[in-house]
């Protein structure tokens, strides 16, 4: 590199962090002179850098003072970090790495600041002080903030509340990570790879950027521990099959299941004989693991070994799990013998669903017996739903022929015809019955079911006099086809019953109800209802100019499902104004699914580099969010490609609510449904206890009224 003088005044600012020398461009040569730098140097140079470049913070940031006195003072901080960041000279490198080195400093204190400050360093984790830094203060970072070293009464203060401290401690530690494994350089490796080694708080983030990007050595036999042995697993590094092999021969239990589980990954099958022979191991977790090494390897002693496992109490529920990746007879009887001899039901109910995944004619019988369980027969209606055996079916058409199970056997018909893409006419014409059927609890079960799987239109149920019907037909609905959204959001004016209502929102997923006003949906949103999610999603997507506060509250509303629906709102409206806001909120969400729904709404923006904040977010999230599938869409989007395809439709939810005594609630329970495309559903179940929707494969997660929060103002 060439080398030139450097006016006094830049060189007067030269200093070394670590073993590392920097200059004002950026680091010098290797064979450059080299000195540490002491207290005095390193305050010197952040006085330099308040002095020239306008940090203010940076006495209160590296000596506590008054960062937690005010929030102007905080802010101030948090600024003055995002300057130092920007700024990139050796004194503003230097000022960090101290900030994030001082082990009862602001950086450890408070966890917005330690994030700000690891983002800041990230771009310079390639110099050993920066790597050191980010690996000791925030890769290892405590969840709990440090007690002063004179007790509490020598603080400076506290920081303000962070409900979310956990959350973000545990983003930084997946920041710092990934930005020493971009770095590719070996001493930034082999601190991931020494805290992935060890049991500690930075273990887990470490061996996930790791993953990302596999080092070129990543255990080396001397090195055999279990956690070494486990990276090796969530690697997948061929290379480290010997040293995988070893440990599995070990005498050292935890090693030896380390081992056994790391041969399915690496897919060595010269481990199949050692697993074999550790399927009658004395140790339950090495049973364990040999048995699920059996059955990623495809051995034929797999159906066995896991026979075994579900037939002990200890090992059950492992063996529960990997009875569904496999189709045995064995399985079947071991299954059944679960069912009916535990006393556990959430295991009882987790050998239903593996039942149901048996292709096997004798599944399908011990579920059709399960079907008058009053406590399991939800789970075995819905495994029979499921069943990859052909003559679920038959079981399916005599539920609907016998009068006490005519309700739950169309269930599941509606259920079937929507996975399988199949409906026998003798099945159909069941439901066409049921659908006409004087009783309103028949009829509306029957008409869900046709409307579900298309073979009804929705107009006549959603006028039927019964609302009970209007509430299944309703949420039968697609409700992101803008033709089903038009049938739902036209009954809203005219629907007197409250619970319809709220399922008839269902319809602001795919357009907006124009004769709701802005101020209803803002007040719909703030009272937490199960249409708040639905309404700050119809509210951001009007963005008009006066709409900006209302959004700008509900984007910061506590509960992360509406802060998600806004940005998804936002990605449809797109007003200018929201990039900005969009940006900022990224900053400082540390909930995975609202980041996404962020950086899915930036990215719906062409990229022409005249909004600073959206091209730093999209930017910040494709080289360090820990989220593999947030980097992708902003990277995605970085290049000018198109974000990557949600869900596809075609699915179904079932769900079921009971009393402990197998019996419906007494009363209406309404709910919101998260489906796998992030789009938060009203449900009201019917008066047996059940719920079946529309939605995209992929995993669903209830939640039942109220759980929403209702909120005031955006938190500070």
């Amino acid at each position: 590199m060439s080398r030139r003088r450097l006016p006094p005044r830049l060189a007067a600012a030269f200093l070394v962090v670590g073993s590392v020398a920097l200059t004002a461009t950026g680091p010098v040569a290797a064979d450059a002179p080299a000195t540490e730098v002491d207290a005095t140097s390193s305050w010197a140079a952040s006085r330099s850098l308040q002095q020239h470049f306008g940090v203010e913070a940076a006495r209160r940031l590296l000596h506590g003072g008054d960062v937690f006195g005010s929030r102007d003072a905080y802010r101030d901080a948090l600024r003055g970090v995002e300057r130092a960041a920007a700024i990139g000279t050796p004194e503003a490198v230097a000022f960090l790495v101290q900030l994030l080195q001082d082990t009862h400093g602001v950086a450890r204190t408070d966890a917005r600041i330690l994030l700000a400050t690891t983002r800041a360093l990230a771009p310079f984790a390639g110099q050993r002080a920066v790597a050191r830094a980010l690996a000791e203060g925030a890769l290892n970072a405590a969840t709990a903030p440090p007690t002063p070293p004179g007790g509490p009464g020598d603080a400076p203060g506290p920081p303000p509340r962070d409900p979310s401290r956990r959350a973000r401690v545990e983003l930084a530690r997946g920041t710092a990570a990934l930005a020493l494994a971009a770095t590719r350089e070996a001493h930034a490796v082999d601190l991931l790879l020494a805290a992935a080694r060890r049991a500690g708080p930075g273990r887990s983030a470490a061996t996930l950027a790791l993953s990302a990007a596999p080092p070129l050595v990543v255990v080396q036999p001397p090195a055999l521990t279990p956690e070494a042995v486990a990276l090796c697993a969530t690697i997948g590094d061929l290379r480290t099959a010997d040293a995988v092999l070893e440990a599995s021969r070990s005498l050292d239990a935890p090693l030896r299941t380390a081992g056994l589980h790391a041969l399915g990954p690496l897919g060595d099958t010269r481990g199949l004989g050692l697993a074999e022979a550790a399927t009658h191991d004395d140790d339950a977790e090495v049973r364990q693991a040999a048995t699920e090494a059996l059955v990623e390897l495809g051995s034929e002693g797999a159906a066995r070994a896991v026979e075994a496992l579900i037939v002990d109490d200890r090992t059950a529920e492992r063996g529960i799990e990997l009875s569904t990746r496999l189709s045995a007879d064995s399985l079947v009887g071991a299954l059944a013998s679960r069912v009916r001899a535990s006393s556990d039901l959430p295991l009882r109910k987790a050998a239903v669903t593996a039942l149901g995944k048996q292709a096997l004619a004798a599944a399908v019988t011990t579920l059709g017996d399960l079907l008058r369980d009053p406590l399991l027969a939800g789970d075995a209606a819905e495994a029979l739903a499921r069943s990859r055996s052909e003559s679920a079916w038959s079981v399916i058409a005599t539920a609907l022929a016998r009068p006490p199970e005519r309700r739950l056997g169309a269930r599941m018909a509606a259920l079937r015809g929507v996975v399988t893409g199949d409906l026998p006419s003798g099945v159909a014409r069941s439901l066409r019955e049921l659908a006409g059927a004087a009783d309103g609890a028949d009829r509306a079960v029957g008409q869900a079911a046709l409307v579900l799987l298309g073979r009804a239109a929705p107009e006549a149920g959603l006028a039927d006099p019964d609302p009970r019907v209007r509430r299944a037909v309703a949420m039968a609905c697609e409700p992101t086809e803008r033709s089903a959204a038009e049938r739902l959001l036209a009954r809203v004016a005219t629907e007197t019953d409250g619970p319809t209502l709220l399922v008839l929102s269902g319809g602001l997923a795919a357009m907006d109800d124009e004769a709701t006003t802005t101020r209803r949906l803002a007040d719909r949103v703030r009272e937490g209802g199960i249409d708040a999610p639905l309404s700050s999603l119809a509210l951001a997507r009007r963005a008009r100019e006066e709409d900006q506060d209302a959004v700008a509250v509900a984007l910061a509303s506590p509960d992360p499902v509406l802060r998600a629906h806004v940005a998804r709102g936002l990605a449809s409206a797109a007003p200018p104004w929201s990039d900005g806001l969009l940006a900022q909120a990224y900053e400082t969400e540390v909930n995975a699914a609202v980041r996404r729904s962020i950086i899915a709404a930036l990215a719906t923006r062409r990229r022409d580099g005249t909004v600073p904040l959206r091209e730093r977010a999209l930017d910040t999230a494709a080289r360090l969010d820990p989220e593999a599938a947030i980097r992708t869409l902003a990277d995605r989007a970085l290049r000018g490609l198109p974000p990557p395809a949600l869900p596809s439709r075609g699915g179904a939810v079932w769900l079921r609510v009971m009393t402990g005594a197998g019996t419906p609630p007494s009363r209406l329970v309404t709910g919101v449904v998260l489906r796998a495309d992030g789009l938060a559903v009203p449900v009201a179940f019917d008066g047996d206890g059940y719920a079946l929707l529309p939605a995209p494969d992929g995993p669903a997660r209830l939640m039942l009224a109220p759980g929403v929060a209702a909120y005031e103002a955006p938190l500070p």
